[in-house]
């Protein structure tokens, strides 16, 4: 499996509830950056809680690729038009994405790269800071609502 790597500028979109269940996929693609930003639910066409075939559909033209995780539970698939974007597949459901560069920001602005200063402005008492699980000087910033939104940093 390729290294995702965790590093300081790692944004991530984490599921902490149930999922809800999509019987049809989105009606169209939506192509405008406005519209692919980051939020509770998903990004841009993709929701959470979407099948992979409901994601391939939801991102056409654009055909994700797998990425090897040696797990077949629990493995991402990587948009090759957004190529920071990655949909992890648990269960055959996306329940979470990781963007990996900056490019797309969160609905409220924030994006790879951005200090947790400005996340703490942006977000204020909604955003709780934890321990990072990989590296000592970092923190996750979690900010809640419904679903849970975290950012590494």
């Amino acid at each position: 499996m390729p290294s995702l790597g965790f590093t300081k500028n790692l944004l991530v979109l984490a599921v902490s509830a149930t999922l809800p269940s999509y019987a049809q996929p989105p009606e169209r693609y939506i192509k405008t950056p406005a519209e692919w930003s980051l939020n509770f639910n998903g990004i841009g066409p993709v929701k959470l809680g979407m099948t992979p075939a409901q994601l391939k559909w939801a991102l056409r033209p654009d055909v994700p690729s797998e990425e090897e995780s040696g797990n077949e539970s629990c493995y991402y698939l990587r948009s090759t038009t957004r190529p920071q974007l990655y949909f992890m597949v648990i269960g055959e459901r996306i329940v979470r994405i990781d963007v990996k560069a900056a490019g797309i920001p969160t609905s409220e602005g924030v994006q790879v790269g951005d200090s947790e200063a400005k996340a703490k402005i942006v977000y204020g008492t909604q955003l709780k800071v934890g321990p990072h699980a990989y590296t000592s000087d970092g923190h996750y910033l979690t900010a809640l609502e419904g679903w849970s939104f975290r950012l590494a940093v």
